[in-house]
């Protein structure tokens, strides 16, 4: 765990999250999935923890990230 943070900048916890929270941008990007069944297919077994920690990573929920995208 040390040695993890000391070679990649963050703790073993962060890494996890920011790797699902980028896998779930793909999939939400993609939109075939509602932003439930994104959490689930992240890891996320209670929406409401997957949009806690999709907010902390990307500062916004999983559904304003979803519309940004569709805007653009």
């Amino acid at each position: 765990s040390r040695l993890f943070r000391k070679q990649v900048g963050m703790p073993v916890s962060n890494y996890l999250r920011q790797t699902r929270i980028q896998h779930a941008c793909r999939l939400l990007q993609l939109g075939r999935l509602d932003v439930t069944a994104v959490g689930l297919e992240v890891g996320y077994e209670d929406k409401s923890n997957f949009g806690r920690a999709f907010r902390k990573v990307m500062k916004m929920s999983p559904g304003q990230y979803r519309q940004k995208i569709v805007g653009q």
